[in-house]
């Protein structure tokens, strides 16, 4: 029976004048309860964890023709009679797709709960479901860099990570160089612990193909897990930058090619050496840095699993020329972390939280990723690394 009542009117529907609770047991009022709930989701969409707007671009595109080079053209020698070229966008471009997916979770706040709760009680879900807005997209944006295997979208449009040498697709050229099909920027150390030769070589990918240099005005950070930012800050130039594996002459361990340098920020120590040059800053991007090696900036983060490193090139928080894409909703009514209301005068009651987006790589030449292994092959990191169950 969906309308009207039963002969003994313990059914039927509900009308604001029948609401049991209007606010919780400490006296809080519902409704300040939700306006308190929408402005918090403001905040959450307006700080975005800091790590990924340094990796990504928000955007609405099912797909982008993003060049995979920086270039221009360049002028001629004229001549009398001559007709000069003429300047075009760059012709050699790749199609690249963002997949998008619906995300939601409820608070199952019924009048029940709401009637025996504390406003610290509903402010506890409200903040358990901000932290898991929060990892779903963090989490999502970093497998995508971490993962090299492609999707379909929606549109039957590829989303690709970096270059992986499987696909058939090589880097354009850049400044006279050229690149084939081989080309990947995912490896394995093939080694038991991170060393600078890896990082080094990362470096020469990223920046041979116009990232991550002061022309590009982008800059170079090493986004590590603890266990291997700590291996990292112990480089110094012209020594062995990781112990002996079982095995291996000590003098075919890598040697550090740059003095790892603490930020400004870092606690005072003494050095023998002076430092030539202006230390890394206390912060890049609203995260802390703890200092530099060589010409990338160090980032603790441990969002990044154990055992893997990320090398990126960034040209700041939500630049065009960042490595991943972040698609959402073309409506801007349907983008974010949204509230849905519940049904009835209160609409805390019932509510639950949505957001939809998804991920793509832009550029593929802007980043390379390591894993900590003693294979020859590179495996990309399970969801779960990144706390997703999907």
């Amino acid at each position: 029976m969906y309308g009207g009542t039963t002969p003994n009117g313990n059914y039927g529907i509900n009308v604001e004048g029948d609401v049991l609770v209007n606010q919780t047991s400490d006296g809080t009022s519902l409704n300040d309860l939700w306006s308190e709930l929408l402005t918090l989701f403001d905040i959450e969409n307006n700080e975005r964890t800091a790590i990924v707007n340094l990796i990504s671009y928000w955007h609405t595109e099912t797909a982008s023709i993003v060049p995979q080079s920086i270039s221009a053209p360049d002028f001629e020698e004229a001549s009398e009679l001559g007709i000069p070229k003429g300047a075009n966008s760059p012709a050699n471009a790749l199609r690249l797709g963002f997949t998008f997916r619906d995300f939601d979770l409820a608070n199952r706040f019924s009048w029940k709960f709401l009637r025996s709760a504390s406003a610290e009680q509903v402010r506890a879900v409200i903040d358990s479901i901000v932290y898991a807005d929060r990892k779903r997209v963090t989490g999502t944006i970093l497998h995508r860099l971490f993962n090299p295997n492609p999707e379909r979208n929606e549109w039957g449009h590829t989303c690709y990570g970096l270059w992986n040498g499987t696909d058939g697709l090589a880097p354009l050229p850049h400044l006279g160089r050229e690149f084939d099909a081989s080309e990947t920027h995912y490896h394995a150390t093939e080694t038991t612990r991170l060393d600078s030769l890896d990082v080094e070589m990362a470096f020469q990918q990223i920046t041979r193909k116009g990232y991550g240099t002061k022309e590009s005005s982008s800059q170079l950070l090493i986004l590590a897990n603890p266990d291997q930012a700590d291996d990292i800050q112990g480089w110094r130039a012209g020594k062995a930058s990781r112990p002996a594996e079982t095995g291996e002459d000590a003098e075919d361990v890598p040697v550090s090619k740059f003095d790892f340098i603490p930020s400004i920020d870092a606690p005072p120590y003494l050095q023998e050496e002076n430092i030539i040059g202006q230390p890394a800053p206390a912060k890049f991007g609203g995260l802390p840095v703890l200092g530099s090696y060589g010409p990338a900036y160090l980032i603790q983060s441990n969002f990044v699993p154990a055992d893997y490193v990320a090398i990126v090139a960034t040209n700041g928080p939500s630049s065009l020329m960042n490595a991943i894409g972040v698609r959402q909703h073309e409506n801007a009514a349907y983008q974010g972390l949204r509230q849905i209301s519940g049904r009835g005068p209160y609409p805390i009651v019932e509510s639950f939280s949505q957001r939809s987006f998804g991920v793509g790589t832009r550029h593929r030449s802007a980043a390379v990723c390591l894993q900590v292994v003693d294979s020859s092959n590179y495996t990309a990191p399970p969801k779960g690394a990144f706390g997703l169950t999907s």
